[in-house]
């Protein structure tokens, strides 16, 4: 709604893409500056951007979103990003990352034993085999 002025919304905004519930994509052209009210739940993680920049949301009676937008026409970009998600796909990389570390780690160890030799012992007289973790005396 324009400030000042009364206009119609559908004058307002000429186009509307909502490419998912978390992304939309208005285009709007108004002849005035004016506030743009948005059906959109005040909740935190919505970001916007018009042409490019930044734009800056307010609450709309703490249920609601809005922002002043400038005369003209204009393109909005509105994400959801909520920081809890961020923080859960930061966590679940993070052990992926380890994982896929002691799976490396575990390879290359269980492939140098593998290539190393078996060690005789012929203390007895017949040669016997010892357990990779027992130091070799007396030979």
């Amino acid at each position: 709604m324009p400030v000042g002025k009364s206009t119609s919304a559908a004058k307002v905004v000429s186009g509307l893409t909502v490419t998912s519930p978390t992304a939309w994509r208005l285009t709007i052209d108004p002849r005035y500056k004016s506030l743009l009210q948005l059906r959109l739940t005040n909740v935190p993680g919505w970001e916007a951007t018009i042409d490019g920049r930044p734009l800056t949301l307010r609450s709309l009676d703490s249920v609601m979103l809005q922002a002043t937008v400038p005369a003209g026409r204009s393109v909005i970009q509105l994400v959801y990003r909520p920081k809890a998600y961020a923080i859960g796909l930061d966590l679940a990389l993070g052990a992926v990352v380890a994982l896929v570390g002691a799976s490396v780690v575990a390879f290359v160890a269980r492939r140098r034993r593998a290539r190393r030799p078996p060690r005789l012992s012929l203390r007895s007289g017949t040669p016997t085999l010892l357990p990779e973790t027992r130091p070799l005396v007396g030979v």
